[in-house]
């Protein structure tokens, strides 16, 4: 259950295995490397491949979602990225 104030961020970052992010309420912005920003509404979800480095921020109302990570045992849930 991930949820964050009004324009609220999140730094880069990258996960070993994939996360699934699902938004429930608000909005958010995910920005890939390489792609335009996706803008997520409730009931919209997105897909980040393992190893890709990406950051988020919460919409102008804030964010409630539900995130999910399929990691390897014994790797971190999130490797920060300077």
């Amino acid at each position: 259950d991930l949820v964050m104030g009004p324009d609220g961020t999140i730094p880069a970052h990258y996960h070993h295995g994939e996360e699934f992010l699902y938004v429930i309420g608000g909005s958010a912005v995910v920005v890939l490397p390489g792609q335009p920003e996706v803008r997520l509404q409730p009931g919209q979800g997105i897909r980040i491949p393992p190893g890709t480095v990406h950051t988020g921020r919460a919409g102008p109302e804030g964010v409630r979602a539900v995130s999910t990570w399929v990691v390897p045992q014994g790797k971190p849930l999130r490797v920060p990225v300077p």
